[in-house]
């Protein structure tokens, strides 16, 4: 297999993109400009640009908009990056429905920029609170690469990687009624295994900073919620039934 012409193939190559990895994490846009900082030491070549979103989809051929930095966009997007090789140039092919490159890069990053730090006020499913509820949104880098070239594998997996040295884990927890959110009263969502958010610390250090305040809150009409909660807040009795990662007893 000879990667140095698969790479070079066009925007539908013989061997399609897989489905890759997906990391969902809570991060600010300082976090943001650091990872890239980060992504660019590990890997020179890295080229950043801004999701042609729906533009992609228009017969006008859309602007690219190449980025230096992560952080310096001025509303909430999504970057992608990829890896280009020597001689590679940045064009664009319409291929109905959608304009592509020309030629064919992966892997591909898509990368969720926070750059409004997404702290929101929320409602619990309209129960009435003494206090706003302040929660934490998070976004999410996902990758697609093509699981025969064990290049892309291999440099997908560091950027991943990458992002995960940068958090601690947070597990999901399920709260069935607001009351029992303030009285702790809650499980560890999932049936075995248990579900995480990757938070780094700046967001770790604003959830602490005051009480009531959740990270990636979601609810339902029927008055429960979900929230992820730092490891070291959930009692050892909630783990009965479940799947224990070794790295949830590091505490």
């Amino acid at each position: 297999m000879n990667f140095e012409e698969l790479r070079r193939e066009g925007s539908t190559p013989a061997i399609y993109p897989n489905a890759g990895q997906c990391r969902y994490l809570c991060w600010t846009r300082e976090d943001a400009g650091r990872y890239g900082e980060i992504l660019k030491k590990a890997f020179p070549n890295i080229l950043f640009y801004r999701d042609l979103g729906y533009r992609a989809s228009r017969p006008e051929k859309p602007e690219l908009v190449f980025l230096d930095r992560l952080d310096s966009l001025d509303a909430d997007t999504r970057v992608e990056a990829v890896f280009p090789y020597p001689g590679w140039k940045p064009e664009l092919v319409w291929e109905a429905p959608s304009w592509h490159w020309k030629n064919y890069l992966s892997p591909i990053i898509m990368i969720g920029i926070n750059t409004y730090d997404r702290i929101q006020k929320i409602e619990w499913s309209g129960v009435a609170t003494d206090r706003p509820i302040e929660n934490y949104f998070s976004t999410d880098i996902k990758t697609s690469y093509r699981r025969q070239i064990a290049d892309e594998v291999r440099i997908q997996s560091k950027v991943i990687r990458l992002a995960d040295q940068m958090c601690v884990r947070t597990i999901s927890v399920i709260w069935m009624s607001y009351a029992d959110y303030l009285a702790k009263r809650g499980k560890i969502w999932g049936k075995r295994q248990v579900y995480v958010r990757h938070v780094t610390h700046a967001v770790m250090d604003w959830y602490r900073a005051a009480p009531g305040r959740m990270i990636d809150f979601s609810g339902g009409r029927d008055g429960w919620g979900i929230t992820n909660v730092p490891v070291d807040e959930i009692p050892d009795e909630w783990w009965k039934g479940k799947i224990r990662p070794k790295w949830t007893q590091r505490r």
